[in-house]
């Protein structure tokens, strides 16, 4: 380590402007007047540690527990007269042998206290240096003011501050002290330090040589270990980092932001000063801090930057569509980079690479990120763009989408243009750990427990792109998004392409439960200015803005109990004018405001709307209005004129106008671009530019280059294609060519030498059908035959006959519809040779989506009960008669009356496993369902068999359904369905968040969760807040207040409940009406998975319906009295279901019913657990009838016939392929990826008397579970006539057989009179085992003398 220094003594009088003595220059004279030209010559008689500092305290003080002093130093002497650079210095109190680090600030920014408070709180002393002049220390401060006063050395003047005195020269910064100067490249002058252009004179030269004197002055201190010095700095300083880092061998770790890497493309570089020319000779450790979109550090040029480095240990960040600036999870990079570099505390994970794969079957870039997994991974994201030309501010980012191709997870990027470069480059998000603070890039507070890290940006030409044989599926005329798909808590630069200027504007959970994900614009008084966080739109994404007409539509909502005022603001590109279509206020009052202000309406707080724009700048400018209510109801419906200076939108924002904390929420953004050609013609084309208005040409034609992008969609090849703009043969004809509507169209000709041919790529659905429609025409000066042809991919190819006389053939129209083969489709056309100007017209090309006529695919809602027992309801139909008595449920009666009851369902022996069924359509044994039983499969507990007892042990099984498996709502997804869970969920959760319901293909998803059942039945009061407290993730919260008046009116309930607890099942019903309302609303189908928490235990009835149950039941069954309450409540939630169903928007009104059109499918999960299931044996858990069988009931009035049976067995697993089969079934998973191992039941749902055989159930259970379960293999199976059900027990090595037939109860084992029955069972329950297939992977118990699974044997 350097031998300290004693530190210069402080002077006791400070040296005034002009009282500066005479002294020896620092730097020797350029030889031969020649200008140094490069970094060796430029730095020549330079030793930074040879003059002594001259240290001055201009002021000192502790901050807690840091203490912090604001000094000057000397850099050296220029022209005679001394140059003192003013800093702040802090440190730990009584540190010492501590690592240094130099910070330098921006253009705009001073040297701040903040800065060396915030490193001093992380073991570090910093010297921050006021280059510019300015200061801004908590005791000290110096803005531009108080330096100009200090230039006049008027020490009198109230604004007088000591700060740095450049002596001769000229280094400040915004502003410059000399008029002329620019800092960047100062003109020879008595303020230069040489008399010709030097890079000597530039200000970046001058204030490097201030940071390499800051490194001495951190090595003579006794706090500062001077073998561990780092620089950093953010925009200028990021540039002088380099500089520093560059120049002094000194410095151990740099970390410039912002800037430092652009000088060559930005046609700044200066000889000597050069950041390229320093890049190459930094050797120490660097990380390079550059946000996607920063304008003075292009992220394009990290490439040549990181190459350039003589360092190889480098790293890079890069925040997407972020400009100047960063968040914590960002810029702390800095921070851990120090703690790595100069002190050993942290590892930083190597820098991530990736793979871009073009030439692939889906005709989409595709990527692979390589990562170092010895750090947490959070998330890994691929950023694109193929804005990289624009300004940096301009590009937009797009987040790819990850894709699973086997077991390696790959990045897809859709393409907008095939004519335009590609950017790509993958940010990976660690987790840290634990909570790191560091100090961001303007001296903020950073406080976060991730991390990113990005690969370097790889650009792919535009010729590379083209000839890959890519296409474009991105349509940049529209944006749409509801934000299901990304993970709440992410800010925007994760979730959408609008900046987010705050931090206060994050994706999070709808409150009301309703809307899914959502943007929440949180407004707090700590924000600096009252139109912060300010949310805008992205002109890059959105580049029609400015258009002649577009349309935006947004769900908003003001947050109920905290609302705030909030103003949607359009702005011109210059954004001089300005109006708002929308304001409201915290009242809920929405008016416009601009040139005149209209009230529209009044929406309350709390509940969501929607808002809809039309900005028409054609006839008579305008703009309409509405306000839509969440029932459809249209609130306000206004049109109002333009304010005539407006012209052209060009920014949307967002802006809250609140000094309060308080949230407003937005969803469902849609914004587009109106063709108004094409509306014109009606329809909505997947053909861009197909009235060929793009571009607008200015002569009469204009050929189209081939192989360019002359016409906006379209790929040229050939040289006969032109524009035409009213062709009149130069005047010969009576009249000029028009076009079929509009002004311009297309003509393909053969005048400068070879047929003409356009063509686009368009996106398709395979199997789809759609209609191919333009407009044909032919211009000729006298009468000729030519022809058109025009291909569809593979699917067609037609050419059609032109016979043109008097100069142009009239319009007409083709139609051709096909059935498109791929997903992706090409549409060609090419004009016959001809010669001359003349040949083929066309105009107004578009392409739709057939409207075939089809079976409307219906909506499905399972209703499904948790521990409802065989009997334990009132339809007779459902239990063949057998239910009890002590229950009743007459919604339930009304159901079975009107639908089909199978008397022979079943399912899984308990809940999970009955879950995981469903969702997958398999059984246990497939790899992606391999859930065997609740929890795990050594449950041992006496009176069972215990641990010590058992000659078996259980293998490991998964809880979770895996993320892997493709759930039937996904499948249903792929088939048009919206959908949507509410209650338990249970198979997801245990593992990590990828295997809950809103990842595996549920839009919606309330209360899904790994609980297996309600904590609590009833609502409780928690800080004068209401909830049900540990259910799930308190989605059901929203639903807890306690009854009100309106509520027990509204559902019948006794008066009595007015003001008590809400019950756990009101709540249920609560939040499926909200969600019914929301999925009906929507043109779709859905597919709603609604699970009840009733009646697994505790049990505990609603107090009015257990004291109702207790009226009738006899004296006898009144222990039974909480259950029939229980049950009462669940039976109560089926009745709320089909009223909704009947009425969905609440009006009173029928006629919006789908009632005809949904699915109803009730059911239980298991059998019964309280009491018993007479006149079946055993209960849940077990592999008798009372575990397995359940009531069923099926609704769809006109469909399904009424009051009708079926004895069709059907199991959990046959839900998958039933309702694919309803779905249509135009998707279904790959065989080879997700068999199903159910059988679809739709044709008994529309014929409950087909007759039809089914392949037996099987059960394979290879675990303990108190005495309810021990190891078993199960069949049951229809043989002549009779249903029997064959049992293998392992711990007894004995079998079982019943005929379910005759004894539903099992009272009669058969075995030994119906032996070949057995043996042919067990045959088929070997081959089930046995089958073949990757994903068939049957677990076995582990016989524990020889530690072997153990298989079941055959029956003998």
């Amino acid at each position: 380590m350097l031998n300290k220094k004693n530190v210069c003594a402080m002077a006791l009088g400070l040296i005034s402007l002009s009282a500066v003595s005479k002294a020896q220059d620092t730097l020797p004279p350029i030889k031969n007047g020649i200008a140094p030209s490069s970094v060796e010559e430029t730095w020549a008689g330079f030793d930074p540690r040879k003059e002594p500092l001259d240290v001055e305290v201009l002021e000192e003080w502790e901050e807690d527990g840091v203490v912090v002093k604001v000094i000057r130093f000397r850099v050296g002497t220029f022209k005679g007269e001394t140059a003192m650079l003013a800093a702040v210095y802090g440190y730990p109190k009584g540190a010492e042998n501590l690592p240094g680090l130099v910070q330098i600030h921006g253009g705009g920014q001073s040297a701040q206290s903040s800065f060396v408070v915030k490193d001093a709180k992380n073991g570090y002393a910093t010297l921050s240096i006021a280059w510019a002049g300015r200061i801004n220390a908590t005791h000290y401060k110096v803005t531009n003011k108080e330096k100009e006063t200090f230039w006049t050395g008027d020490r009198s003047h109230p604004d007088y501050r000591v700060t740095t005195d450049w002596g001769a020269m000229d280094a400040y910064h915004h502003h410059c002290r000399f008029k002329g100067n620019n800092f960047v490249q100062n003109p020879p002058s008595e303020s230069t330090v040489d008399a010709i252009p030097s890079p000597r004179n530039s200000g970046w030269f001058l204030a490097t040589m201030g940071a390499r004197r800051a490194i001495t002055f951190l090595e003579q201190q006794a706090q500062v270990d001077g073998d561990r010095i780092g620089v950093y700095g953010m925009s200028m300083g990021g540039k002088l980092t380099v500089l520093t880092a560059g120049a002094d061998s000194r410095i151990k770790a740099a970390a410039p932001a912002c800037g430092g890497i652009s000088d060559l493309s930005s046609g700044r570089a200066l000889p000597g000063v050069a950041d390229d020319s320093y890049l190459e000779r930094i050797t120490c450790p660097t990380i390079l801090m550059t946000p996607s979109n920063d304008f003075h550090s292009k992220v394009q040029d990290v490439p040549a930057a990181v190459a350039s480095l003589k360092t190889k240990d480098w790293r890079v960040v890069s925040s997407p569509n972020r400009n100047h600036g960063d968040s914590a999870a960002y810029s702390v990079g800095t921070t851990l980079w120090f703690n790595q570099h100069l002190k050993g505390e942290f590892k930083m994970p190597a820098t991530p690479t990736i793979q871009v794969s073009l030439k692939n079957d889906t005709r989409t870039p595709m990527v692979k990120v390589n990562t170092d997994a010895s750090m947490d991974i959070r998330v890994v994201d691929v950023y694109y763009t193929q804005d990289g030309l624009n300004k940096p501010v301009d590009k937009f980012w797009s987040l790819a989408k990850p894709v699973k191709i086997g077991s390696a997870t790959l990045f897809e990027l859709p393409l907008s243009s095939t004519e335009k470069p590609l950017w790509i480059y993958a940010d990976v998000e660690y987790n840290l750990g634990q909570t790191v603070e560091g100090v961001g890039y303007s001296g903020e507070a950073v406080k976060t427990d991730t991390f990113h890290l990005a690969s370097v940006v790889q650009m792919i030409d535009a010729t590379t792109v083209k000839s890959a044989g890519l296409i474009a599926t991105v349509d940049e005329s529209t944006l749409n998004e509801d934000f299901e798909s990304y993970t709440a808590g992410d800010t925007l630069t994760k979730v959408f392409p609008w900046f987010a200027f705050d931090e206060g504007i994050i994706c999070s959970e709808d409150p009301v439960g309703t809307h899914g994900k959502v943007i929440e614009i949180q407004d707090s008084p700590e924000f600096q200015h009252g139109w912060q966080p300010l949310l805008s739109v992205n002109t890059a994404r959105a580049a029609f803005l400015g258009t002649e007409k577009w349309k935006l539509s947004v769900d908003m909502r003001q947050d109920a109990t905290a609302p705030i005022p909030m103003i949607l603001e359009f702005r011109t590109a210059d954004q001089a004018k300005r109006f708002a279509p929308v304001s409201v206020d915290t009242s809920g009052n929405i008016s416009t405001r601009g040139q005149a202000s209209v009230k529209l309406c009044q929406v309350e707080p709390g509940i969501w709307w929607t808002f809809e724009v039309i900005y028409d700048l054609n006839d008579a400018a305008h703009y309409q209005i509405k306000i839509i209510a969440v029932d459809g109801t249209v609130l306000a419906n206004q049109t109002i004129p333009i304010r005539p200076d407006m012209g052209a939108v060009n920014w949307i924002g967002f802006i809250p106008h609140g000094t309060t904390k308080g949230s407003f929420y937005i969803d469902n953004v849609n914004l587009e671009a109106i063709d108004v050609q094409l509306e014109a013609l009606g329809g909505s084309s997947l053909i861009k530019n197909g009235s060929f208005e793009t571009p607008n040409i200015s002569s009469k034609f204009k050929p189209c280059d081939p192989n360019s992008s002359a016409l906006s969609g379209w790929t040229i090849s050939g040289k006969g294609v032109v524009l035409v703009d009213g062709f009149d043969n130069f005047g010969k004809w009576p009249a000029p060519a028009k076009a079929a509507s509009g002004d311009q169209f297309l003509q393909l000709q053969t005048h400068h030498g070879g047929a003409g041919t356009i063509s686009q790529d368009f996106t398709t659905t395979p199997g789809e059908a759609y209609v191919l429609k333009f407009d044909y025409s032919g211009i000729h000066p006298g009468n000729r035959t030519t022809a058109l042809t025009y291909t569809i991919s593979d699917a067609a190819t037609k050419e059609i006959q032109l016979n043109i006389t008097n100069n142009q053939l009239p319009w007409q129209t083709e139609t051709f519809e096909f059935v498109a083969a791929t997903g992706a489709t090409t549409l060609s056309f090419t004009g016959e040779m001809v010669g001359g100007f003349w040949g083929a017209s066309i105009d107004n090309v578009r392409v739709e989506v057939a409207q075939a006529e089809t079976t409307a695919q219906p909506n499905i809602v399972v209703y499904m009960i948790d521990d409802l027992g065989w009997n334990q309801i009132s339809a007779g139909q459902a239990t063949m008669g057998t239910h009890s008595g002590v229950f009743q449920t007459p919604h339930l009666e009304a159901l079975a009356k009107a639908g089909l009851s199978f008397t022979h369902a079943y399912m899984q022996p308990n809940c999970a496993p009955s879950r995981a069924a469903i969702l997958t359509g398999q059984y246990p044994a497939r790899v992606n369902n391999d859930v065997y039983v609740v929890g795990h499969l050594n449950r041992n507990r006496a009176p069972g068999i215990t641990q010590k007892e058992a000659k078996f042990k259980g293998p490991e099984q998964s809880e979770d359904v895996a993320a892997e498996a493709v759930t039937i709502a996904e499948a249903l997804q792929a088939n048009g369905y919206a959908t949507a869970h509410i209650g338990k969920y249970h198979v997801g959760g245990h593992q990590g968040d990828s295997t809950l319901p809103e990842n595996q293909g549920f839009d919606i998803n309330v209360g899904g969760f790994h609980q297996g059942h309600q904590p609590v039945c009833f609502a409780q009061e928690v800080e004068g807040v209401w909830k049900f407290p540990k259910l799930g993730r308190g989605d059901f919260d929203p639903f807890a207040e306690p009854y009100t008046n309106a509520y027990v009116e509204q559902y019948g309930i006794a008066t009595e409940q007015i003001g008590k607890p809400k019950h756990v099942c009101d709540a249920l019903a609560d939040a499926m009406e909200v969600t019914v309302r929301s999925l009906s609303s929507q043109a779709q189908p859905f597919y709603l998975q609604l699970h009840a928490y009733a009646v697994h235990g505790p049990v505990k009835a609603r107090p009015d319906l257990k004291s109702a149950a207790q009226q009738r039941l006899t004296k006898a069954q009144q222990k039974q009295a909480e259950l029939a309450g229980f049950i009462a409540g669940m039976d109560q939630t089926l009745g709320r279901l089909m009223d909704v169903l009947a009425d969905p928007n609440g009006d009173g009104d029928t006629s919006d019913s789908i009632v005809h059109h949904t699915l109803v499918l009730f059911t239980s999960d298991n059998g019964g657990t309280h009491f018993d299931n007479l006149p079946l044996r055993g209960v849940k858990g077990m592999f008798t009838e009372g575990g397995l069988r359940v009531p069923l009931i099926a609704h769809w009035p006109g469909v399904i016939p009424a009051n009708t049976n079926s004895d069709h067995m059907v199991h959990a697993v046959d839900f998958y392929p039933t309702f694919l089969d309803l779905a249509g079934k135009q998707w279904q998973p790959s065989t080879d990826v997700h068999p199903l191992d159910g059988e679809s039941f739709a044709d008994v749902l529309l014929r409950p008397h087909t007759e039809r055989t089914r392949e037996p159930i099987f059960y394979l259970f290879p675990g303990y579970m108190d005495a309810r379960a021990q190891p078993c293999v199960v069949a049951i199976d229809e043989i002549g006539g009779q249903r029997y059900k064959l049992l293998y027990f392992y711990e007894a090595d004995s079998w079982e057989l019943y005929n379910l037939s005759d004894d539903m109860a099992e009272a009669k084992n058969l075995i030994q009179q119906h032996s070949k029955v057995a043996s042919g069972l067990s045959k088929k329950m070997t081959a089930w085992l046995m089958q073949q297939h990757p994903t068939w992977k049957p677990k076995y118990p582990f016989d524990k003398q020889s530690g072997q699974s153990v298989r079941p044997p055959l029956f003998q």
